[in-house]
């Protein structure tokens, strides 16, 4: 049996790890069908890669830490000895004050035994430039490293920017690129999909003015095959765009976050019938307004999709009920994560939706600012199928004092 990632990551803290709180009967029957060779190597992996994240926060907290009461010289020989004694290192550069940020990039420039790097200048436009040639200097110098994130979001990023990143030899090893909300539009997609260099696993274009031209050069790219994660969200793209990613003959992507588009049904069926679906374990369709629910019910019927983990449909009005339903009798997807949040749901959908087989799997369910009262509430509460330990997110409906105290008597994690 193979579960989603999301699932058993969740069942390997809970049981093996030993973090509270504890796994539910279900999660344990679960972990049981998984053989003992499985679960030790899961372990090990979760362990290592947890050790390595505890890394990169403490060495970032350290170095921000240091800047707050540091002189310039104190704070370069500050950060040389928390740097060189961490192979995990993040820098998060505008927690730095301005006179300490080039003085960062300055050490990290100067490693050579980096095994994961986070360089984060976020919201930091006049040092955007220094931290790209930070990072084209550090990579080749370190060519252990497996883990490279560069993150330049909200960084006024001209086509000439995306152009100097694209061409960069030197950042063929870059694992992570974050450059949304910079309106590079469909030019700048363009020079990404070309780049000769790039072979990234992680990027992120988010509210870049990227049209339908731009998302089907991306998908027809053979240069990003090695994508595992893309989000296109608030962009202009329609039904084409996502077209042209259910025909990509190259992408197969775990993760494709769509949301605040144009997307209809026409683009959902698509990508739900597509062969990009069979690797998908998260999808954001939230904020497409055009989904009704004959969207949903391909989703729900896709047998394609049965791999998929996480499912955001929240504010795309049209859904209701009957959307609600769908996915509730659905006989493909084993969902770990759901959100219906403004989506139309009356007591009736959520009912039928926490009674079925569908609720089972889920460990976090957002119905917030749908049209649920006490009814729902204490039907979801008495006769459903959801988990105690779920994270449930009811705010802004109709649910009284009494509702919610069903509610807070049945689950642990409830939001009312």
């Amino acid at each position: 049996m193979q579960l989603p990632q999301e699932m058993l990551e969740s069942i390997i803290r809970r049981t093996i790890i030993g973090e509270t709180p504890r796994a539910s009967a279900r999660q344990l029957a679960l972990l049981q069908r998984v053989d003992q060779g499985f679960r030790a190597a899961a372990r090990s992996v979760l362990h290592s890669r947890d050790q390595q994240e505890v890394g990169r926060e403490t060495t970032r907290a350290q170095i921000e830490r240091l800047a707050s009461h540091s002189t310039p010289d104190e704070f370069a020989a500050g950060m040389r000895s928390i740097v060189g004694n961490a192979p995990d290192v993040s820098v998060r550069l505008r927690s730095l004050p301005d006179h300490f940020q080039e003085t960062a990039l300055q050490v990290l420039a100067e490693q050579t035994h980096l095994r994961s790097l986070e360089l984060d200048a976020k919201g930091t436009p006049d040092i955007a430039p220094d931290a790209v040639a930070a990072m084209q200097e550090i990579l080749p110098k370190n060519p252990q490293l497996h883990r490279a994130d560069l993150n330049l979001n909200r960084c006024n990023l001209t086509r000439d920017d995306v152009n100097t990143i694209a061409n960069s030899a030197s950042l063929k090893s870059l694992t992570s690129l974050d450059i949304g909300n910079n309106d590079i539009d469909d030019d700048g997609a363009l020079a990404l999909a070309n780049s000769e260099h790039l072979r990234l696993r992680s990027l992120e274009l988010r509210g870049n003015s990227i049209s339908d031209a731009g998302v089907t050069a991306l998908a027809n790219s053979d240069k990003l095959a090695a994508l595992s994660s893309l989000d296109l969200g608030n962009n202009a793209i329609d039904d084409d765009g996502a077209l042209a990613l259910a025909n990509s003959e190259r992408l197969r992507l775990q993760s494709l976050e769509l949301r605040g588009n144009r997307i209809c049904d026409a683009g959902v069926t698509a990508l739900a019938n597509s062969e990009i679906a069979r690797s998908l374990k998260s999808l954001g369709l939230r904020n497409n307004l055009g989904i009704s629910p004959d969207g949903v019910i391909t989703l729900a019927n896709s047998d394609k999709l049965s791999g998929l983990a996480s499912l955001d449909l929240r504010g795309n009005y049209f859904v209701g009920n009957e959307g609600a339903i769908a996915l509730a009798n659905s006989r493909h997807l084993r969902l770990m994560s759901l959100d219906l949040g403004g989506c139309s749901i009356s007591d009736r959908g959520a009912a039928i939706l926490a009674r079925s087989d569908t609720a089972r799997s889920l460990t976090s369910l957002g119905l917030q600012d749908n049209d649920l009262g006490d009814w729902g509430a204490r039907t979801m509460a008495r006769i459903g199928r959801l988990d105690a330990e779920i994270f449930l997110n009811l705010l802004n409906n109709r649910i009284s004092e009494e509702g919610a105290r069903a509610l807070s008597a049945r689950f642990k994690h409830v939001v009312v």
